[in-house]
C-alpha cells in the first residue's frame, strides 16, 4: 500500500470503527487524493464504505492489528495526537443546529477517550475543547449524566493546565452548574454558579457578557430553589445588563427575559409575567424561528402563565402548540417535551378532563423516571399531578400512594420548607381526609403547610 493508505489507515483505527465519517479522515485532502488514499484499503476489504461514501466501517481485529503496529512502530501516540487535532477542527459547537453532526460524531470522541491515556498540555486543552462541546450538545439533548461527565473531564483538564481562573476554566464550572440544576441538585448546581460567577465577575468584569450569563444562570437556579425575591432581583440586573451590551433582541437577552417571567411568575405576579412571556416569545420567533426549542420553551412559558390567570383555552392551545413541535423537533423522551406534556396535563385536569389528563400524566411520569431518575424534582412533581388528577376521579387510594411517594422525596430533595414539598404535604393531607385518616391527616401536616 501507498504511505498515503498507510497513514490513512492509522488513522481511521483511532476512532470508532463503524460510522466512521469522511470529514474526519480528508485531512485537507481534496477529493481525488482521498480517493486514491482509501481505494487500497476498500480493494483490500480493510474498510467497508457505508452511506454511499460519506461513512466508512473497520473490522474489530483489522482496528487491533493496526493499533498493535502503530504502538510496535512506535506511532500509536502521533496518529492519537493527530485524531485529537482533527476532531476539535471537525465537531461543531454543540448547539441545537450542529445536533445531527454532534451525535455522528459523539461515538468517535468516546473512543478517543477510551483509548488514549496520557496527553501532554496541548492534547489535553484540545480535548477539553471537544468534551465540553459535547457536554453541551448532550445537555440540549436532555442527557444530564452524559453531560456532566464530559463537563467534569473538561473542567479537570483546563484547571490542570490553565488554572482555576482561566476564563475557559470557568466556563466548564458554569456549564456543571447548568447540568446539576437540571437534575435537581440545585444546591450544588447555585455553588457553581457562584464559583464561576465570582470568577467571572474577577477575570472578566461584571458586563461582560460570559459575566452577565454568569448571574443569568444563578438566578435560574434561585428561582428553582423558591428563592423568589433574590432570583427576581438577580435576574433583573442579568437583563439589564444584557440589554445594554447585548441589545434587547439578542439570544441571550431574550433567556434573560424568559428567566425573569418565571421568577414573576413564581411570585404570583401573573400579568408582568406574561408580558415578559410576549414579549421573550415575540423575540424569539423573530431572531431564532418559530420551531426553535428556545421559541418553544417561550411559547410553553405563556401557556403556563396564561393558565395561572384562568385564561384555560389560550393556555392549551399554546400548550398543543409547545408540545407538538417539541415532539417533532427535539423527540417525545427530551426534557422539553415533557414539560409542555406536563402542562398540557394540568390544564387539561383543571377544565375537568380527567381521563385525558391522567392519560398525559402518566406519560410524563414515564418519561421522566426514564430520561431523569425516580428522586429528580419535575419526576416527583409530575407524581404529584397524577396524584391530584386520580384525587379528583375519586380514585383515592391510588392517590393516596402517589401523593405519598411525591411527599417523601420532596421532603428528602427539596426539604421541608421548599414550596413545592409544602404543596405536597396539603395534597397528601387533603387526600387522607377524604378518606376520613383524620388522625394520619393531621400528624403529616407540618408547620411549614400550616403557615
Amino acid at each position: 500500500m501507498s504511505p498515503e493508505a498507510t497513514d490513512l489507515l492509522a488513522l481511521i483505527s483511532m476512532f470508532d470503527r463503524q460510522g466512521i465519517p469522511a470529514e474526519l479522515l480528508r485531512d485537507g485532502k481534496d477529493q481525488l487524493q482521498f480517493e486514491d488514499a482509501i481505494a487500497p484499503l476498500i480493494s483490500y476489504s480493510l474498510v467497508r464504505v457505508e452511506s454511499g461514501g460519506q461513512s466508512f466501517d473497520l473490522h474489530r481485529l483489522v482496528q487491533l492489528s493496526a493499533r498493535q503496529w502503530l504502538k510496535k512502530q512506535g506511532q500509536l501516540h502521533q496518529s492519537a495526537k493527530k485524531s485529537i487535532r482533527i476532531m476539535k477542527e471537525v465537531f461543531p459547537s454543540g448547539d441545537y443546529e450542529t445536533s445531527a453532526a454532534c451525535q455522528m460524531l459523539l461515538p468517535h470522541v468516546k473512543e478517543i477517550i477510551r483509548f488514549i491515556d496520557s496527553l501532554d498540555e496541548g492534547d489535553q486543552l484540545n480535548m477539553s475543547d471537544i468534551t465540553s462541546r459535547c457536554g453541551t450538545y448532550l445537555y440540549l439533548m436532555g442527557k444530564y449524566e452524559q453531560a456532566e461527565a464530559m463537563h467534569r473531564r473538561a473542567l479537570a483538564g483546563r484547571e490542570e493546565v490553565l488554572g482555576s481562573e482561566h476564563p475557559d476554566t470557568l466556563s466548564s464550572v458554569n456549564n456543571i452548574g447548568l447540568v446539576l440544576q437540571s437534575q435537581g441538585k440545585y444546591e450544588e448546581a447555585e455553588a457553581m454558579h457562584r464559583q464561576a460567577l465570582a470568577g467571572k465577575e474577577k477575570v472578566l468584569g461584571a458586563n461582560h457578557p460570559e459575566t452577565l450569563t454568569g448571574v443569568n444562570n444563578l438566578g435560574s437556579v434561585l428561582q428553582r430553589q423558591g428563592k423568589y425575591e433574590e432570583a427576581e432581583a438577580t435576574l433583573r440586573q442579568a437583563l439589564a445588563g444584557k440589554e445594554k451590551v447585548l441589545g434587547a433582541n439578542h439570544p441571550d437577552t431574550l433567556i434573560s427575559v424568559s428567566n425573569l417571567g418565571m421568577a414573576l411568575q413564581s411570585q404570583g405576579k401573573y400579568e408582568e409575567a406574561e408580558a415578559m412571556h410576549r414579549q421573550a416569545l415575540a423575540g424569539k420567533e423573530k431572531v431564532l424561528g418559530a420551531n426553535h426549542p428556545e421559541t418553544l420553551i417561550s411559547v410553553s412559558n405563556l401557556g403556563s402563565v396564561l393558565q395561572s390567570q384562568g385564561k384555560y383555552e389560550e393556555a392549551e392551545a399554546m400548550h398543543r402548540r409547545a408540545l407538538a413541535a417539541s415532539e417533532k423537533v427535539l423527540g417525545a423522551k427530551h426534557h422539553n417535551t415533557l414539560a409542555s406534556l406536563n402542562h398540557l396535563g394540568l390544564v387539561l385536569e383543571i377544565k375537568g378532563n380527567y381521563k385525558e389528563a391522567e392519560v398525559v400524566h402518566r406519560r410524563v411520569l414515564a418519561g421522566c423516571e426514564e430520561s431523569l431518575d425516580a428522586e429528580h424534582p419535575d419526576t416527583l412533581a409530575s407524581l404529584n399531578n397524577l396524584g391530584m388528577v386520580l384525587q379528583k376521579q375519586g380514585r383515592y387510594e391510588e392517590a393516596e400512594t402517589m401523593h405519598r411517594r411525591a411527599l417523601a422525596g420532596l421532603e428528602k430533595v427539596l426539604g421541608t420548607e421548599h414550596h413545592n414539598t409544602i404543596k405536597s404535604a396539603n395534597n397528601f393531607r387533603m387526600v387522607l381526609e377524604l378518606q376520613g385518616k383524620y388522625e394520619e391527616a393531621l400528624g403529616s401536616t407540618s408547620e411549614e403547610a400550616l403557615v
